[in-house]
């Protein structure tokens, strides 16, 4: 119960704050970075695969609140997103930047598939992902990893002893 209560808040917290002002401090070029993900991408790391697609149906319908997208889009992605990353669970190391980086890295690219693959089921919103898939994913590929290593440690140094 503890457990399900700290990923909630920090789900809120960080769809929060993707939604407000900070997350435009951090744009590049009107893309800015999926703190969800890297919510999404930590608790299938450290809590497994269950835990990372209840995660992720979550963070996925929080960040659906804020975007014109399919309804269910993100919760479908996200949670797929947990799952692939729930394997990792126990298998690498991801107290280190560069592991954490590579999580969110490959969280990124499923993410990438997963809205490519509704792009092409989806006719009539494939303009919507189609712009996202040829511009918006390949700066998300670069501003997602980068800030994977100090979320990673802030979610671990306050987060994770709670989630024990």
């Amino acid at each position: 119960m503890r457990n399900a209560v700290i990923i909630a808040l920090l789900i809120v917290f960080f769809g929060l704050l993707q939604s407000t002002v900070f997350a435009d401090i951090l744009k590049i070029d009107e893309v800015k970075p999926d703190l969800l993900l890297v919510v999404v991408a930590f608790v299938a790391f450290k809590r497994g695969g269950m835990a990372g697609q209840c995660a992720g149906f979550a963070a996925g319908m929080m960040q659906q609140f804020f975007s014109p997208a399919l309804f269910g889009s993100y919760a479908f992605v996200f949670t797929v997103v947990g799952f692939a990353l729930g394997f990792t669970q126990h298998k690498v190391n991801a107290e280190n930047f560069v592991t954490s980086a590579v999580l969110v890295f490959i969280a990124t690219v499923i993410k990438g598939i997963a809205l490519g693959i509704l792009a092409l089921l989806f006719a009539e919103i494939g303009d919507f992902y189609g712009s996202y898939l040829t511009g918006g994913l390949l700066l998300e590929l670069v501003i997602n990893p980068v800030l994977a290593g100090p979320l990673f440690w802030m979610m671990n140094r306050f987060a994770a002893p709670a989630m024990r």
